[in-house]
């Protein structure tokens, strides 16, 4: 599975906990396996955010995803603050 990495993410990504980055690192594992994996809770999103999809690392902290023709970009990381 292919995914990339947009520069917003990863300028968010180098910002996060230490304790987040490492349950980041499982979460994408679990992701790149199956992206319908339960423990993930990926969603849909609504509003200025349509057409994009999330998913948990924990009960803070998500991940915004964009399906496209080749694979997935993780187009942003972080608190639910991600989505405004």
């Amino acid at each position: 599975m292919n995914i990339q990495y947009s520069k917003l993410f990863i300028k968010r990504y180098k910002r996060l906990p230490n304790n987040i980055k490492l349950l980041l690192i499982d979460r994408e594992i679990k992701f790149k396996q199956n992206p319908n994996d339960p423990s993930l809770k990926l969603h849909g999103l609504i509003g200025n955010l349509s057409g994009y999809f999330a998913f948990s690392i924990n009960y803070q902290y998500r991940v915004i995803v964009a399906i496209e023709s080749d694979g997935f970009t993780f187009v942003n990381v972080g608190t639910h603050e991600i989505y405004k």
